[in-house]
């Protein structure tokens, strides 16, 4: 299972329902650099970007977190 399915496959299995945005926008939210994610180039919903950017951002700051404890 790929990040975003399991993510999908979680909230189901918890009964969250989701509106079709949100499920492409958790889907999708690796952007175009994930091969199965082509045939929605220049159709994903505003929300995967963001998504995309929350992601990235969470990763540098884990990275600054990891990088500051092998300092100390």
């Amino acid at each position: 299972m790929t990040t975003s399915e399991r993510s999908l496959y979680l909230l189901q299995s918890h009964g969250i329902r989701l509106e079709a945005t949100e499920y492409l926008a958790i889907k999708l939210h690796d952007g175009m650099h994930v091969k199965e994610n082509e045939p929605y180039r220049n159709r994903e919903p505003l929300l995967a970007l963001y998504l995309h950017w929350a992601d990235l951002a969470a990763a540098r700051e884990e990275k600054k977190s990891w990088e500051a404890t092998r300092e100390a």
